[in-house]
């Protein structure tokens, strides 16, 4: 899929479909005065195609436990150093999916 220059595109995976709707409620998406005209469209995409996308930014969304229904954003980019940095170099997208402890059974829907 072709996508514009002012598009934001979020890659994860399935088993965490559910609690993408909690991270746009954290990203303050559900509040019309701040985000106007705002479309939101999933798709699936093999591994194969995900293996030459490239992401600007890795993060983590924490909803277990003490991080309660809305949870908490945290940096996740493969390397350390790295993360929080808007200078970092983009990363392929397979690296920041298989960051977390949750790529294994522990995984919902696993």
């Amino acid at each position: 899929q072709e996508w514009k220059v002012d598009s934001e595109v979020w890659l994860f995976r399935q088993a965490y479909a559910d609690e993408f709707a909690a991270l746009l409620r954290k990203m303050g998406y559900h509040l019309p005065m701040i985000f106007q005209n705002v479309s939101v469209t999933c798709e699936e995409k093999a591994l194969r195609d995900l293996a030459s996308e490239t992401c600007i930014d890795c993060i983590r969304h924490l909803t277990s436990g003490a991080y309660g229904e809305m949870g908490m954003i945290v940096p996740a980019h493969p390397d350390e150093k790295l993360r929080g940095r808007k200078d970092a170099p983009p990363v392929e997208a397979m690296q920041c999916l298989m960051q977390g402890k949750a790529f294994s059974e522990s995984a919902p829907g696993a």
